[in-house]
């Protein structure tokens, strides 16, 4: 019975994700350049979603670690409620640096150093990884806003962001 609640679930999630990306394209041409990419980009991985529900061997492709690239081992003991508390409060924190980052320095420094801190500390990869995932991440951002969109991101306030 689950597998049918997971796959109508899928489906219906497949079908709002179409029909809101249907509906951006009577946007203003501006206007309507983000919901498209996000809804095509949501389209796409709720496609997955539905097809990994019908072929579970088609959702085990996609179980990959981020880092690592094993297969993704089910978990034979659960987090206490100490990790728990742990995990939220390292969110929260990685969540609070980044706006404090955001607001003093701009998104242009603000990602980039959280995202390499992030990936150097709990990806625990070397160097040459963590950069280039880090420059990855800057040069789709900054491609997007400020080249395709021509969007001024925030500069922070210390680069005159709020005048």
């Amino acid at each position: 019975m689950k597998k049918k609640e997971g796959i109508i679930f899928a489906a219906l999630l497949v079908c709002l994700v179409g029909a809101a990306l249907v509906s951006s394209f009577s946007y203003n041409p501006k206007t309507r350049m983000v919901p498209v990419l996000v809804g095509c980009v949501s389209l796409i991985l709720s496609i997955i979603i539905f097809l990994g529900e019908i072929f579970p061997q088609f959702r085990q492709v996609f179980e990959v670690d981020l880092f690592t690239r094993n297969k993704i081992v089910a978990r034979e003991t659960s987090m206490g409620r100490w990790d728990e508390k742990k995990g939220l409060s390292i969110a929260i924190f990685w969540v609070m640096l980044f706006a404090v980052l955001l607001f003093l320095v701009g998104f242009n420094i603000a990602v980039p150093v959280c995202v390499l801190v992030y990936v150097k500390l709990f990806g625990k990869q070397n160097w040459p990884v963590s950069l280039s995932v880090t420059a990855l991440i800057w040069v789709f951002i900054y491609g997007l806003f400020q080249g395709i969109m021509d969007y001024t991101l925030f500069e922070g306030i210390l680069f005159g962001g709020i005048i």
